[in-house]
Order: C-alpha cells, then structure tokens, then sequence
C-alpha cells in the first residue's frame, strides 16, 4: 500500500515531465546558448585571415589613408631586425602625370620667355648700302624682346613700309637670340623732281625717297606725272611703268651731256636746251632719230634768221614748231 510520501514524489515527476513536454512543444531552450557575466566588454577578435579578405576600401577606412609600406632594416644579430616609420605608398594615375608635365612645360616657357639669354640686342642687318642699321633698329624696336615674340612676316612688312627703298628683305630667326635681316636696296637711274619734291626711280620703275649719294642720275623736271603711274600707300611707294623708264634713257643719251629732261602730259618727253629754250618730242620715241634730224635742222634755221624761241616741238615730224614763248 502506498504511502503518502510516494503518492506526492510520483505527483512531482508527472508535473516536471509535464512542464518539459510543453518546453519542447513551445521551442523553449531548444539549443540555447550558455550565457556567462563578465565585468570587462571584449574586443572582437580579428584573425590575419579575415583581415586579408576585406575589400580594399574597408583596409583603406581601416587604416585611415592610404596604405603605407613598412620598411625593415636586419641587424648583425642573428633574427633581428628595426623596423623603420612606414612610408605612404604613392600611387601615381595618368591626371597626377598630366598635370606634372603641364606644370613641367609651364615653367619651362616661363623660363624661355623672361631669360635674358633669350632677349634680342638689336637685328643683324646684311646688304645694305645707303641705309644704316641704326635707321633699320630704330623703326623695328627689337631691343629687349623676347625671341619667341618676334615674327618674321610683321618685320618684312615694317620694313617695306618704311624703306620703299629695299626691293627684297629676308628675314631669319634662330636661338637663342639672334635676328638676321638680309635686303637688297633698289638703284635708282631717274631723279624725278617734280612740285618741289624729289624722288629717285629704279629701272623697274619703282618711286622711293632720296637716301644718301646714287652717283649720276638722269634728272627730269616733270609737271605731271605718266599715264599709268600707280601708288602704293601700303608701300609707301610710286610705280611708273618701266616703258617710261627706258623712253627716258633713250632720250638722255641723245640729249646735250649734263642737260636735265623734262616732261609735260601735253608735250611729252623733251629737254632743256643749254641755248635757252625747252624741246619736247612728244611721247612716242620709236622716230627719235627722225625728229632728231628734222629738230636739228629747224634749229639752224632758228639761227641763221636770228630768232631765239622759248619752246621748240618736233611731237609730229611733218609739223614741228616753234614758239616765242612758252
């Protein structure tokens, strides 16, 4: 017969069996994890392994910056080494080594431009004759400029400009300072006087300001200028045609040695007489020697009837005249 005692232990098992059935029902406890108390709050543990796997961005964070490379120096001790202060491993892209080289060249052309190796004294001047090369320096103002500013082409076109005179100008550049101006100035063969100015003109019929000694010339004393003159104001030059340029060497060597021509577009080409009067030819010269001649003759007649004229003209060699005045 059982006693009281077993009855309540058997009543104790049936409850704690209970409760543990509803445990494992509701999922309570059911792999639950030990927890242990500590005064102390841990770091967490971070092996080399994980360390290595992490992207590159979180090591950067990581180590706030960028990555440094540690150097290490051996001792003579067997196993021992110092490791030095790391250094920051630079890491250079194609913008850091463009903007270097522009930086590069930058100065670079600062230094060309502001060197005083680089700055022009004055221009070497070849070919001249009658002009110097002060009066050349002087309209070009090179002094002191820097070679990279100079251009060869504004020169030439300063010096046309300024000396109609010069029929070619070349012009040279080199470093690390030097300008070479090679020209070739025009010989003149008229001195046309003409208003109270006086020009000189090559055999291509280019008109130029008088510069210093020419020698001879042949002088013409003209009221008007010859049909089909041109001017250049770019050039600051005259340009007759050359035709007329040989009409009056061919007249200069037929008239009176010293005896300065002359000219008129309504008589044409003629010359001062040493006897006292003015002879015109007119301006077609193909018949000089003609007119010559019938000239000659109408002179000695002049003479022989004592008659001194003021102006002879043989324009038309059937129908020269002569007036008393002019």
């Amino acid at each position: 017969m059982p006693t009281l005692r077993s009855l309540g232990d058997a009543h104790s098992s049936e409850t704690a069996r209970s409760r543990r059935e509803k445990r494992s029902q509701s999922g309570l406890g059911r792999n639950r994890p030990r927890t242990y108390r500590s005064s102390a709050i841990l770091p967490p543990v971070l092996t080399r392994t994980e360390r290595a796997v992490l992207p590159i961005k979180e090591r950067l964070s990581a180590s706030h910056g960028r990555p440094k490379r540690q150097v290490k120096m051996a001792l003579n001790v067997p196993g021992a080494e110092i490791r030095l202060p790391a250094l920051p491993m630079i890491q250079l892209n194609w913008r850091v080594a463009s903007g270097m080289i522009v930086a590069l060249l930058a100065a670079l052309l600062f230094h060309w431009w502001s060197s005083p190796t680089y700055r022009v004294d004055s221009a070497e001047i070849i070919g001249i004759q009658r002009i110097t090369s002060n009066d050349i320096n002087v309209v070009l103002g090179l002094s002191g400029a820097s070679i990279f500013s100079v251009d060869p082409l504004e020169i030439k076109e300063e010096l046309e400009k300024a000396f109609p005179d010069l029929k070619s100008i070349a012009i040279k550049i080199s470093l690390p300072a030097k300008v070479v101006a090679t020209v070739e100035e025009r010989q003149p063969v008229l001195a046309w006087q003409q208003g109270g100015k006086l020009l000189w003109v090559d055999a291509g019929g280019t008109a130029f300001p008088v510069r210093g000694e020419a020698g001879t010339l042949i002088a013409v004393d003209a009221k008007d200028m010859p049909p089909g003159t041109q001017s250049n104001p770019v050039k600051n030059t005259v340009q007759f045609d050359p035709q007329w340029i040989k009409a009056f060497e061919s007249l200069a060597a037929k008239a009176p040695q010293g005896t300065a021509l002359v000219y008129s577009v309504e008589r044409g080409m003629g010359w001062n007489d040493p006897q006292g009067w003015q002879v015109f030819f007119g301006i077609d010269l193909s018949d000089l020697d003609m007119k010559l001649l019938v000239y000659e003759a109408l002179v000695k007649q002049l003479q022989a009837e004592g008659i001194t004229p003021a102006l002879v003209s043989v324009e038309y060699v059937h129908a020269p005249y002569y007036r008393m005045e002019r």
